[in-house]
């Protein structure tokens, strides 16, 4: 079972990656009073100091606006009968499906997933592909129903595979 997040979420988190980048590029052409297209000679005759402050600002802000725009595609999670694979934002978590225990909503209303490690000890991944905040109020009405069914599929799936352990 594939359960994907809503895709005008998945859109929004898109947007927001390739927004980072764009203010990555136009920090890089006014911190060095560049215009663009950027030329390699622009950068040479540019101040170290100046290349010191783009390489602090840049990189990451490029770094996490790729991470964003290339990972919010694949935002969900996918259930089989062996494990159980949670794909953030930022990484990916593969559970082996006999270790979860459950599902809890967080103090703010992001969606965990519980589950055992190898010694016993309990652990918990969050879902960010389902978010549900109760700070939102009737802002994100559209995508309510989507993560509700989505919740719903995790939790019928859990329920009967807590059943075979």
């Amino acid at each position: 079972m594939k359960l994907h997040a809503d895709p005008i979420y998945r859109l929004s988190l898109t947007l927001v990656g390739i927004s980072l980048i764009a203010m990555a590029f136009e920090g890089i052409r006014v911190r060095l009073a560049i215009d663009i297209p950027f030329r390699l000679e622009d950068f040479r005759q540019a101040s170290p100091a100046g290349l010191l402050g783009c390489a602090v600002f840049g990189i990451p802000m490029v770094t996490l606006g790729g991470l964003l725009t290339t990972r919010a595609l694949s935002l969900g999670v996918t259930c089989t009968d062996e494990f159980i694979r949670v794909r953030g934002c930022f990484r990916t978590r593969t559970i082996p499906a006999g270790k979860v225990t459950g599902l809890r909503r967080g103090l703010l209303g992001g969606l965990e997933l519980r589950w055992e490690d190898q010694h016993g000890w309990p652990r918990w991944t969050r879902i960010g592909a389902f978010p549900v905040s109760f700070l939102a109020g009737k802002t994100c009405d559209w995508i309510t129903p989507h993560n509700a069914r989505c919740v719903g599929a995790l939790e019928r799936w859990i329920d009967q595979h807590a059943s075979i352990r």
